[in-house]
């Protein structure tokens, strides 16, 4: 971070002294509006929102799905990464493009609203930075967060990954009660996610803290309840968040259409012997055919992954599946054939905070009933036909029946792999149900660490293991610029990526 930090006081050094030297010579004369002093809060929003979002969408969700097996890595770098050859210099560019653009840029945004004395705009600034650093976190673990925009150190230190976990909630309070002050508000156009709607964004920033809590819920139990506490106030039907995306590829169309169909075409894909995501369907899909006649995910299979033939793929390599990321920019395109990853890019959906607050009432004390009742609303949603685009469903292969609680015993319709108790057969299906529904998303990758592999997803196969621990990836390693420039970055190794983070350290439990 050193650099960035040395590069933006030598450029506020150098524009204040042409700033005083040219109000000697040219007293009187306007200033450029190509050399703007300061750039407007709505301009500032809209531009780091979009940062954001690019910086997200990008490599660390490809990374992300790499390592909790929704695809597969098939050749150039992308096979290594999969085949978790990786070192800390591969997340160079992902760390300096997140802190560099959009987080600093969000701390500059909150001094001007702040300043404006607008509570409303900075309610929303406010969500959108405690998101980004909590993904950052999630990710990472210990990173620079109170010392970070300091005009006092080019160095931040290392905050412990806990104590940012609970002041993300401080902030997130705040800015749920600036949201509903009523003062003020967001210009039109330059909130590319809501649109300065504020309940929506409270929705949001809910949601926000119930993941949160999800995320520590293992160092103790009562953050179950916490968790599902703020899930009942989170996003609702119709108010996804998400970060839309345009249509010419290498600009500003999805990322993942930019990478499979376009920049790196043949590096990814989901072959069926390796992606633990087609596998899972394949399973379900197998167990629905012969036992539970009132689900049939066929249409959220062919929404979630493409064959490949159909995709124009080589059939030289076992390419027999992708991730389906059809949407605008494709070649003959048809909206109705938009893929899971085709359109804009989900940042934190409904569908996510339905199951959150099941799993939060299954490890809390709201109990399995409570469970059941939101797991049951997740499927009630999926029956509607949820996000999946109309071109996939047909009269046939979309259904999704209410379970009720003997269909978890042994034997039972929803109790797929014969587990012993209610509990674990419940909690099974809605950890499936989060891994199907967060596919493509770097949520996935939490999810899977946070559980400590509870899905028992296999490694990738004939590989380096581990690091001799035998585990999927649980981390990013810090990255190597990072490691040149700032002094405070903790000593790593190639094993950490295996080893979890601190919030992940306890095992999961089912109460």
């Amino acid at each position: 971070m050193r650099k960035f930090y040395q590069f933006f006081l030598v450029f506020i050094l150098i524009s204040g002294w042409f700033l005083m030297g040219c109000k000697k010579l040219v007293s009187g004369i306007n200033t450029s509006p190509n050399n703007p002093i300061a750039v407007p809060s709505g301009s500032l929003l809209l531009g780091s929102e979009v940062n954001m979002q690019f910086s997200l969408a990008t490599q660390p969700a490809i990374f992300a799905n790499l390592f909790s097996r929704a695809i597969t890595g098939e050749k150039n770098q992308a096979r290594g990464y999969w085949s978790y050859a990786i070192n800390a210099s591969d997340f160079d560019y992902d760390w300096t493009q997140i802190y560099t653009a959009p987080y600093v840029n969000f701390l500059i945004l909150e001094n001007q609203v702040i300043n404006e004395g607008n509570r409303v705009f900075l309610g929303v600034e406010q969500i959108n930075r405690a998101y980004l650093m909590s993904v950052i976190t999630d990710l990472w673990g210990d990173v620079p967060y109170t010392q970070v925009g300091s005009s006092l150190t080019t160095t931040p230190i290392y905050d412990k990954q806990l104590s940012i976990y609970s002041s993300l909630q401080d902030l997130l309070t705040q800015a749920i009660e600036n949201l509903n002050s009523g003062s003020g508000g967001v210009p039109a156009g330059s909130d590319i996610f809501y649109n300065g709607n504020v309940s929506q964004w409270v929705q949001a920033a809910n949601a926000l803290k119930a993941r949160l809590y999800l995320h520590i819920a293992k160092t103790a139990r009562i953050y179950y309840d916490s968790a599902f506490s703020y899930a009942q106030k989170g996003i609702q039907q119709g108010n996804d968040w998400y970060g839309p995306q345009g249509v010419i590829f290498s600009q500003d169309a999805n990322a993942w259409q930019n990478f499979i169909y376009s920049a790196r075409i043949g590096d990814i894909d989901a072959d069926s012997r390796y992606t633990y995501g087609v596998q899972l369907f394949f399973n379900r899909l197998q167990w629905e055919n012969t036992n539970d006649m009132n689900t049939n995910d066929s249409a959220r299979f062919a929404f979630s992954y493409q064959i490949a033939s159909n995709a124009g793929f080589s059939s030289g390599v076992f390419y027999d599946y992708i991730l389906n990321a059809l949407g605008p920019g494709i070649s003959g395109f048809n909206a109705s054939q938009t893929g899971v990853m085709g359109g804009n890019f989900p940042i934190f959906t409904y569908a996510e905070n339905l199951l959150i607050a099941a799993e939060s009432a299954l490890n809390g004390t709201a109990g399995s009933t409570m469970a059941l009742d939101y797991l049951n609303r997740y499927r009630a949603y999926l029956a509607t036909g949820a996000n999946i685009s109309s071109g996939y469903i047909t009269p046939s292969n979309l259904k999704y029946v209410p379970y009720v609680m003997s269909d978890f015993n042994q034997g039972g319709k929803a109790n797929r792999l014969n587990l012993s108790t209610v509990d674990s057969a419940m909690i099974e299906n809605i950890l499936e149900e989060k891994y199907i529904s967060l596919i493509g998303q770097i949520e996935s990758f939490v999810d899977v660490t946070r559980t400590n592999n509870y899905l028992k997803i296999p490694l990738s196969p004939n590989l380096i293991v581990g690091g001799g621990l035998g585990t999927l990836p649980q981390r990013f390693l810090y990255p190597q610029v990072e490691i040149n420039s700032n002094p405070n970055t903790p000593v790593q190794s190639t094993a950490d990526f295996f080893r979890p983070t601190t919030a992940n350290q306890n095992p999961y439990m089912v109460y």
